[in-house]
């Protein structure tokens, strides 16, 4: 460990004071720049959408948001608040559970629907103001006295940016050849500015980071202590899964690694374990969901492909990321501040264990590395500004990161970072979206579409459709299969025929993105119910609506 960081931090000087007034301020002008910047990043693609096409809301990850809205439309439609996946055409009972999106559907039913896509997002800008307040709270937990120190930390937070625009310009540039650069179209993953366009993912950090500045501000090992742990395990889980799997792990390691320093350590960690049995509650409370939601055959499905899916972003890729950022946070590392640091470095270690694990994709635990990293990096600068106050290289450094973050967020203001297929993910014609709310007044029923169309159905339909959402739809690529065998064969009218029954389809979208497989064929036993200049939708004409649900 550095020597002499914690008595550094507490020190108070002319240097590193603002007065409360003047604190507060810059805050208030941080949380609002950084809330609008949310709101025009959604802007900036709306603004950018292409001619004749409508915008649906949502421009990032939009088939990962197609799917919320899927959940969110059955809360608001029908009051539910565990959902089916209407992604397939499958019997289910409906046992997803992502509260959450239960209760946006329950405010969106109180507005009409032109308006839910700014409902959305006014509940996301509401839940990063209180992020914003949480986080500002752990900066001055972390850095004591110095509210200069905890401001820049909170400047670095919002705003800071890795070199991956650096990278992405070069590549866009025919200058470099990154492999593998799926990590370029998802700058989400490496900083709170992206990861903020996701509510999903808002929620959850903003309840973590909560119950991280708990562990700060008032350590203790009690039973209540362990009891709220376990509650807040319970309630992460049905927000955000993932999110929950880390915080379970980062526990463990606060209960174990947590009193390192104190002796004796052994009987710490007994003393600790004992103290948190109530953590068996929230364990045992998610335990029954996953059991009596496993026993639907599609919840079943959906959550064993999980294990089937790999995306890491293993952290050799963090210095082609953060660069010079990484060198001031291994410093950081090396900085003793007190409990507060422990606990981030714990953090750190928990999103490092988890982005690692060999049985849950790693991807999905990549943005809650980034708090403890950039907190690391304002410790190490802390520290070695204090402690070489004239070194001019260092200086330089320091400039250097400041330039090339505020370089990124520039970047994000004023570049559309989608790819071409994300940005047709995001947008429909006017043709599709009159059929969808046709199909909406329509008996239940199946339908079968291209998956891009089919990603949007279940949301503007209330429709489930054979194949749309890549990974909720089970078995995606061999149904995508079948999609195209419908259309192009070879196959004969009966065939095709008993497909749609045996899938429980009762209707056709014929869209130009079906027809991106081969021109719909005639079909006896199909019947054009709606027409517009692009987009068809038939019914088979003897469809049986008193039969329950085909499996797939």
């Amino acid at each position: 460990m550095v020597e002499g960081e914690k008595e550094c931090l507490s020190k108070s000087s002319v240097n590193n004071q603002l007065s409360g007034p003047r604190f507060k301020g810059i805050s208030l002008l941080l949380v609002a720049i950084f809330l609008f910047s949310e709101g025009w990043l959604v802007w900036l693609a709306a603004i950018n959408t292409t001619s004749g096409q409508v915008f649906l809301g949502y421009p990032h990850i939009p088939t990962d948001h197609y799917a919320y809205k899927m959940m969110t439309e059955q809360s608001r439609e029908d009051g539910r608040f565990f959902t089916d996946n209407m992604f397939t055409t499958q019997e289910q009972d409906g046992r997803y559970l992502m509260s959450g999106l239960s209760v946006t559907g329950w405010i969106e039913a109180l507005f009409p629907r032109a308006v839910h896509a700014w409902i959305w997002h006014s509940l996301r800008l509401l839940a990063l103001a209180g992020f914003c307040v949480v986080l500002l709270k752990l900066c001055q937990s972390l850095f004591g006295g110095r509210t200069l120190v905890a401001l820049l930390a909170f400047a670095a937070l919002l705003f800071s940016q890795g070199i991956d625009w650096l990278w992405r310009l070069f590549v866009s540039k025919g200058l470099i050849l990154m492999p593998g650069g799926q990590w370029l179209e998802n700058p989400w993953n490496f900083n709170l500015l992206w990861t903020g366009t996701l509510a999903t993912w808002v929620w959850p950090v903003m309840i973590l980071t909560g119950m991280i500045v708990l562990e700060i501000r008032k350590p203790r090992e009690d039973l209540l202590r362990g009891l709220l742990r376990g509650i807040a395990f319970a309630v992460l889980f049905s927000v955000h899964p993932y999110t929950a799997l880390f915080y379970l792990a980062f526990t463990v390691l606060i209960i174990v690694f947590g009193g390192v320093g104190e002796s004796p350590w052994k009987q710490t960690i007994i003393a600790s374990l004992k103290a948190n049995v109530g953590i068996l509650v929230g364990v045992a409370l998610v335990g029954i969901y996953a059991l009596w939601a496993r026993d639907d055959a599609v919840y079943r499905l959906g959550s064993d492909q999980v294990r089937l899916w790999r995306l890491w972003y293993w952290p050799h890729l963090w210095p082609v990321v953060y660069g010079p950022q990484l060198v001031f946070a291994v410093f950081g590392l090396l900085v003793d501040f007190g409990r507060g640091g422990r606990v981030v470095k714990l953090w750190l270690a928990a999103a490092l264990l988890m982005s690692l694990n060999p049985m849950v994709t790693g991807a999905k635990f990549q943005f809650l590395a980034v708090i403890p990293l950039i907190l690391l990096e304002v410790a190490g600068v802390s520290y070695l500004l204090r402690r070489f106050p004239k070194a001019r290289l260092l200086k330089i450094g320091v400039a250097l990161i400041a330039v090339l973050s505020l370089s990124g967020y520039v970047e994000a203001m004023t570049s559309d970072l989608r790819a071409p297929e994300v940005v047709d993910a995001s947008e429909a014609s006017p043709d599709m979206l009159k059929t969808l709310e046709f199909l909406r007044t329509q008996p239940e029923g199946g339908v079968l579409c291209h998956p891009t169309d089919g990603a949007i159905v279940p949301w503007k339909a209330h429709k489930t459709v054979f194949v749309g959402q890549w990974f909720l739809s089970t078995r995606f690529y061999e149904k995508v299969d079948l999609v195209s065998w419908f259309v192009q064969g070879p196959a004969s009218d009966e065939a095709r025929l008993d497909f749609l029954a045996a899938a429980h389809i009762a209707y056709v979208l014929d869209s130009p993105r079906l027809r991106s497989f081969g021109a719909m064929p005639e079909i006896d036993g199909l019947v054009e119910i709606f027409r517009t200049d692009s987009v068809r939708l038939l019914t088979v004409s003897n469809f049986d609506r008193s039969k329950n649900q085909q499996t797939d």
